[in-house]
């Protein structure tokens, strides 16, 4: 069985509906597939929703700049500047934080409370 990282347990739960669903007899490369086919779809909607939500907000910053700018004293435009620019420097994908967590090896935890224990 292969392990993608990429692959979440709801892509392989996802994958084994589908495939009984459809009454196959399948095995576990067909189920990996399927699966990985999933992951791939659900990253792909979650990077076009995440890139809509990013130019939505960077629009209604804009468009709330006209309006705000020759009313407010520079210290609050300076502000609102800033905070325009660190959202523009924001990847789209970075807002949604769907990347799965590496998760450690027993071996990494064991090296980890090995290096604290011999801190202390």
């Amino acid at each position: 069985m292969m392990d993608d990282s990429r692959v979440w347990s709801v892509d392989r739960l996802a994958a084994k509906q589908l495939l009984a669903g459809l009454a196959l007899e399948y095995t576990g490369d067909m189920e990996d597939v399927v699966a990985q086919h999933f992951a791939r779809h659900r990253r792909s909607c979650s990077t076009w929703a995440a890139e809509r939500v990013h130019s939505n907000v960077l629009r209604k910053l804009e468009d709330g700049s006209a309006i705000y700018f020759q009313r407010e004293c520079d210290k609050w435009t300076d502000g609102f500047r800033f905070a325009e620019q660190q959202l523009m420097a924001v990847d789209p994908e970075e807002l949604l934080e769907t990347t799965p967590v590496e998760t450690w090896t027993k071996g990494q935890y064991l090296r980890a409370m090995v290096r604290q224990a011999r801190n202390s």
